[in-house]
């Protein structure tokens, strides 16, 4: 055997040895909801301007804070998207389902006269025991009114990016349908 040869196969058995984890991508799903209602309206279309996160877990990488004050950075599993903008679009899903059509503007579509911005502020996302529980504000931005303080929780499962993820579906349907309430149908 030449010497190049024994080179590349040395190589190639180096190689195979060595495997990777491969990466997982996560999203956050729209809960099915009831049909929107068909006769009402509401006063003004909303739209959600903002889902702000700390910046501890506002990253690709799926981060796990628990109660011990650890955070654990997942390197193999991420979001699909900046964590903000999938809960954005989640919520936007959820509130399409829950309000009369018209009533909900796209993020990013340019904002009638008088519609109302939402911005939710989150200011913990933790593992407590078997729930994932998140502490957030929102309110109708520009608006000089007290914000919404919420906690909301959901079962965390295996507490894996997998129940992770669907709990967080879980709180933004819950969040969508306290917004809702609150917009006022007629």
């Amino acid at each position: 055997m030449s010497r190049s040869t024994l080179l590349l196969l040395s190589a190639a058995i180096g190689l195979a040895g060595c495997s990777s984890t491969p990466t997982r991508f996560w999203t956050v799903e729209p809960l099915a909801g009831t049909a929107p209602p068909s006769g009402g309206r509401i006063a003004a279309p909303i739209q959600i301007a903002a889902v702000r996160l700390p910046l501890a877990i506002d990253r690709l990488e799926i981060v796990q804070h628990d109660t011990a004050n650890r955070m654990k950075v997942l390197d193999f599993d991420r979001w699909s998207a900046p964590p903000g903008d999938l809960l954005r679009q989640v919520l936007t899903q959820d509130l399409i389902g829950q309000l009369p059509p018209g009533a909900v503007i796209l993020p990013g579509a340019p904002m009638p006269a008088g519609t109302r911005a939402v911005v939710v502020e989150i200011l913990d996302l933790r593992q407590s025991g078997e729930r994932f529980v998140m502490q957030l504000s929102w309110s109708f931005a520009g608006k000089p009114v007290q914000p919404h303080v919420l906690t909301l929780d959901a079962a965390a499962g295996a507490g894996d990016p997998a129940a992770q993820s669907q709990a967080l579906g879980e709180m933004m349907a819950r969040l969508a349908a306290a917004i809702a309430a609150s917009a006022g149908i007629r």
